[in-house]
Protein backbone atom coordinates (compact mmCIF):
# COMPACT_ATOMS: atom_id res chain seq x y z
CA UNK A 1 0.00 0.00 0.00
CA UNK A 2 2.61 2.13 0.63
CA UNK A 3 5.14 1.34 -2.11
CA UNK A 4 1.41 2.42 -4.48
CA UNK A 5 1.08 5.26 -2.43
CA UNK A 6 4.52 6.56 -3.23
CA UNK A 7 4.37 5.85 -6.72
CA UNK A 8 0.97 7.57 -7.06
CA UNK A 9 2.72 10.91 -5.40
CA UNK A 10 5.85 10.30 -8.12
CA UNK A 11 2.69 10.61 -10.42
CA UNK A 12 1.28 13.45 -9.58
CA UNK A 13 4.58 15.42 -8.79
CA UNK A 14 5.77 14.51 -12.44
CA UNK A 15 2.46 15.75 -13.86
CA UNK A 16 2.47 18.46 -12.32
CA UNK A 17 5.99 19.67 -13.55
CA UNK A 18 4.99 18.81 -17.18
CA UNK A 19 2.08 21.58 -16.74
CA UNK A 20 4.18 24.00 -15.87
CA UNK A 21 6.80 23.62 -18.75
CA UNK A 22 4.19 23.56 -21.24
CA UNK A 23 2.82 26.82 -21.14
CA UNK A 24 3.92 30.05 -23.44
CA UNK A 25 7.64 30.23 -24.25
CA UNK A 26 8.83 32.61 -20.93
CA UNK A 27 12.06 31.30 -19.26
CA UNK A 28 15.27 32.31 -19.40
CA UNK A 29 16.60 32.15 -22.70
CA UNK A 30 14.09 32.28 -24.87
CA UNK A 31 14.87 34.49 -27.41
CA UNK A 32 12.48 36.82 -29.31
CA UNK A 33 13.06 38.83 -32.34
CA UNK A 34 10.49 41.96 -33.54
CA UNK A 35 9.77 42.30 -36.73
CA UNK A 36 7.78 45.63 -38.04
CA UNK A 37 6.59 44.78 -41.62
CA UNK A 38 9.57 43.66 -43.22
CA UNK A 39 12.41 45.51 -40.75
CA UNK A 40 13.87 43.66 -37.81
CA UNK A 41 14.04 45.72 -34.55
CA UNK A 42 17.53 45.42 -33.23
CA UNK A 43 17.56 42.43 -30.60
CA UNK A 44 17.94 43.57 -26.98
CA UNK A 45 16.29 42.99 -23.41
CA UNK A 46 14.96 46.17 -23.58
CA UNK A 47 12.77 45.16 -27.07
CA UNK A 48 12.24 42.05 -26.56
CA UNK A 49 8.79 40.76 -26.32
CA UNK A 50 7.32 39.11 -22.98
CA UNK A 51 4.47 36.73 -21.66
CA UNK A 52 2.68 37.71 -18.75
CA UNK A 53 -0.14 35.72 -17.63
CA UNK A 54 -0.96 33.92 -20.81
CA UNK A 55 -0.84 37.23 -22.31
CA UNK A 56 2.30 38.29 -25.27
CA UNK A 57 3.16 41.87 -24.70
CA UNK A 58 5.62 44.13 -26.19
CA UNK A 59 7.32 47.83 -26.01
CA UNK A 60 5.26 50.58 -27.19
CA UNK A 61 7.78 51.88 -29.52
CA UNK A 62 6.64 48.55 -31.85
CA UNK A 63 4.10 50.98 -32.77
CA UNK A 64 5.02 54.73 -33.17
CA UNK A 65 8.41 54.62 -34.71
CA UNK A 66 10.88 54.97 -31.40
CA UNK A 67 12.69 51.73 -32.13
CA UNK A 68 15.95 51.30 -34.29
CA UNK A 69 13.89 50.89 -37.60
CA UNK A 70 12.10 54.03 -37.36
CA UNK A 71 9.15 52.40 -39.06
CA UNK A 72 5.71 53.67 -37.46
CA UNK A 73 2.13 52.75 -38.55
CA UNK A 74 0.91 56.11 -38.27
CA UNK A 75 0.73 55.62 -34.02
CA UNK A 76 1.68 58.05 -31.66
CA UNK A 77 2.06 57.36 -27.72
CA UNK A 78 2.31 59.46 -24.83
CA UNK A 79 2.63 58.34 -21.01
CA UNK A 80 1.70 60.11 -17.87
CA UNK A 81 3.97 58.63 -14.86
CA UNK A 82 2.07 60.39 -12.65
CA UNK A 83 -1.21 59.83 -13.67
CA UNK A 84 -0.16 56.22 -14.45
CA UNK A 85 -2.31 56.79 -18.08
CA UNK A 86 -0.57 55.35 -21.33
CA UNK A 87 -2.52 56.02 -24.60
CA UNK A 88 -1.94 55.07 -28.24
CA UNK A 89 -3.40 57.11 -30.68
CA UNK A 90 -3.81 58.10 -34.31
CA UNK A 91 -5.86 61.07 -35.91
CA UNK A 92 -9.26 58.68 -35.49
CA UNK A 93 -8.57 56.51 -32.62
CA UNK A 94 -7.53 56.60 -29.01
CA UNK A 95 -6.23 53.89 -27.06
CA UNK A 96 -5.27 54.21 -23.14
CA UNK A 97 -3.95 51.81 -20.36
CA UNK A 98 -4.51 52.99 -16.87
CA UNK A 99 -1.58 51.09 -14.96
CA UNK A 100 -2.80 52.11 -11.69
CA UNK A 101 -6.15 50.17 -12.41
CA UNK A 102 -4.86 47.48 -14.85
CA UNK A 103 -7.40 48.52 -17.03
CA UNK A 104 -7.63 49.64 -20.66
CA UNK A 105 -10.88 51.47 -22.40
CA UNK A 106 -11.29 53.27 -25.71
CA UNK A 107 -10.76 57.26 -25.16
CA UNK A 108 -13.22 58.33 -27.74
CA UNK A 109 -16.17 56.22 -26.67
CA UNK A 110 -15.20 55.29 -23.03
CA UNK A 111 -15.85 51.48 -24.03
CA UNK A 112 -14.12 49.14 -21.43
CA UNK A 113 -12.00 46.46 -23.25
CA UNK A 114 -10.40 43.48 -22.32
CA UNK A 115 -6.63 44.23 -21.73
CA UNK A 116 -4.19 45.46 -19.31
CA UNK A 117 -0.95 47.33 -20.22
CA UNK A 118 2.75 46.28 -17.67
CA UNK A 119 5.65 48.16 -17.00
CA UNK A 120 9.15 46.06 -17.56
CA UNK A 121 12.39 47.93 -16.79
CA UNK A 122 10.55 50.67 -16.68
CA UNK A 123 8.91 50.68 -20.12
CA UNK A 124 5.42 50.61 -20.83
CA UNK A 125 4.58 47.37 -22.77
CA UNK A 126 1.53 46.56 -24.44
CA UNK A 127 -0.82 43.94 -25.28
CA UNK A 128 0.31 43.25 -28.81
CA UNK A 129 -3.27 41.12 -29.86
CA UNK A 130 -5.18 43.76 -28.61
CA UNK A 131 -3.49 46.72 -29.74
CA UNK A 132 -3.35 45.14 -33.19
CA UNK A 133 -7.11 44.49 -33.75
CA UNK A 134 -7.94 48.29 -32.17
CA UNK A 135 -5.81 49.55 -34.95
CA UNK A 136 -6.33 47.15 -38.20
CA UNK A 137 -2.76 45.25 -37.83
CA UNK A 138 -2.26 41.92 -37.99
CA UNK A 139 0.71 40.27 -35.97
CA UNK A 140 2.08 36.78 -36.10
CA UNK A 141 4.33 35.03 -33.69
CA UNK A 142 6.74 32.20 -35.85
CA UNK A 143 8.91 29.87 -34.76
CA UNK A 144 12.61 29.83 -36.13
CA UNK A 145 15.35 28.13 -35.78
CA UNK A 146 17.30 31.32 -33.54
CA UNK A 147 13.71 31.07 -31.07
CA UNK A 148 10.51 33.14 -32.05
CA UNK A 149 9.62 35.91 -34.39
CA UNK A 150 6.48 38.41 -33.10
CA UNK A 151 6.12 40.17 -36.73
CA UNK A 152 3.41 43.22 -36.71
CA UNK A 153 2.21 43.99 -40.15
CA UNK A 154 -0.32 46.40 -42.33
CA UNK A 155 -0.84 46.39 -45.80
CA UNK A 156 2.71 47.96 -46.71
CA UNK A 157 4.65 44.42 -46.02
CA UNK A 158 6.10 43.14 -48.61
CA UNK A 159 6.50 39.27 -48.13
CA UNK A 160 4.55 36.38 -46.49
CA UNK A 161 5.64 35.26 -43.48
CA UNK A 162 7.79 32.40 -44.39
CA UNK A 163 9.17 34.43 -47.09
CA UNK A 164 10.29 37.17 -45.04
CA UNK A 165 11.70 34.42 -42.37
CA UNK A 166 13.92 33.23 -45.46
CA UNK A 167 15.21 37.23 -46.50
CA UNK A 168 15.93 38.18 -42.97
CA UNK A 169 18.02 35.20 -42.27
CA UNK A 170 21.38 36.89 -42.54
CA UNK A 171 19.74 39.89 -40.23
CA UNK A 172 18.43 37.31 -37.82
CA UNK A 173 21.94 35.57 -37.33
CA UNK A 174 23.37 39.17 -37.13
CA UNK A 175 21.24 40.36 -34.71
CA UNK A 176 21.70 36.96 -32.64
CA UNK A 177 25.61 37.23 -32.24
CA UNK A 178 25.25 41.00 -31.51
CA UNK A 179 23.12 40.19 -28.45
CA UNK A 180 25.19 37.31 -26.96
CA UNK A 181 28.29 39.56 -27.44
CA UNK A 182 26.84 42.51 -25.29
CA UNK A 183 25.55 39.44 -22.75
CA UNK A 184 28.89 38.24 -22.46
CA UNK A 185 30.41 41.41 -22.21
CA UNK A 186 28.45 42.67 -19.40
CA UNK A 187 29.47 41.22 -15.65
CA UNK A 188 27.59 38.74 -13.90
CA UNK A 189 25.03 40.71 -11.05
CA UNK A 190 26.89 40.36 -7.59
CA UNK A 191 29.67 38.79 -9.24
CA UNK A 192 33.09 40.53 -8.83
CA UNK A 193 35.19 40.28 -12.12
CA UNK A 194 38.79 38.45 -11.06
CA UNK A 195 41.32 40.32 -9.90
CA UNK A 196 44.52 38.29 -11.81
CA UNK A 197 46.17 38.25 -7.76
CA UNK A 198 46.93 34.70 -8.64
CA UNK A 199 46.68 31.29 -10.40
CA UNK A 200 43.93 28.70 -9.60
CA UNK A 201 43.14 25.94 -11.77
CA UNK A 202 39.40 26.61 -11.68
CA UNK A 203 37.31 28.10 -14.19
CA UNK A 204 36.71 31.98 -13.25
CA UNK A 205 32.97 32.10 -14.57
CA UNK A 206 29.58 31.61 -13.19
CA UNK A 207 27.36 29.55 -14.52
Amino acid sequence: MKRRLRRLLALVCALALALSLSGPASAAGDIYFTVINDSVVSLSDSTMPTWSGGVLYVPYSLFDGSNSTRVSFDISFSYNRSSGQATLFNTRQFLTFDLDDNTCYNALTGEYLNGRAILRNGRVYVPVALVCSFFGLTYSVIPISAGYMVRVKNSSAALGDSLFVDAASNTIAWNLRAYNQANQSAAAPGVLPPTGGGSSSQDDTAD
